[in-house]
């Protein structure tokens, strides 16, 4: 599954333009084709590409032209049970917008292990997220079982 998430990002990533507009994540199961130029799916896109998962795999995907930001993400409703790693997450204001200095944890972690990327001693559903930004697939903790509406559901996707 990691490597169908980071394969559909860099086509993404690929055809990534400057806009303007903001568009809502959207949720997929199976196959999904997301056309792009101005007017479609994702304008960011210089051409269409198809996301696509496998059985009880959610996915989802957002188009943040005021971002120049396209983000894909996959959670299995069967779970991935062992401990997330340890990262910061952002908390974010009302507006979406970064609250400066304030970060929340998965169960079991703190700051500390947090910066030395360790792993959570307690186990925990968790899905995969990335970026055009590039970089590397994130593991964000999930509070239960993946299911249809999941991944549209986490604040900040």
């Amino acid at each position: 599954m990691k490597k169908q998430i980071i394969a559909t990002c860099v086509a993404l990533g690929l055809g990534v333009l400057a806009g303007t507009a903001f568009a809502a994540p959207t949720a997929f199961e199976n196959n999904q084709k997301v056309t792009g130029g101005v007017g479609n799916n994702c304008p960011l896109l210089s051409r269409d590409v198809t996301l696509g998962v496998s059985a009880k795999v959610h996915g989802a995907y957002e188009c943040d032209e005021a971002a120049n930001l396209v983000k894909v993400a996959a959670c299995h409703q069967g779970g991935s049970r062992s401990g997330v790693t340890c990262v910061a997450i952002q908390v974010l204001d009302a507006a979406g917008a970064p609250v400066a200095g304030s970060f929340t944890y998965p169960a079991g972690c703190d700051a500390t292990s947090a910066a030395a990327g360790t792993q959570s001693p307690i186990p925990s559903y968790k899905s995969f997220f990335t970026s055009s930004a590039g970089g590397v697939m994130i593991e964000y903790p999930l509070d239960g079982r993946c299911a249809a509406g999941t991944l549209t559901g986490i604040e900040g996707f």
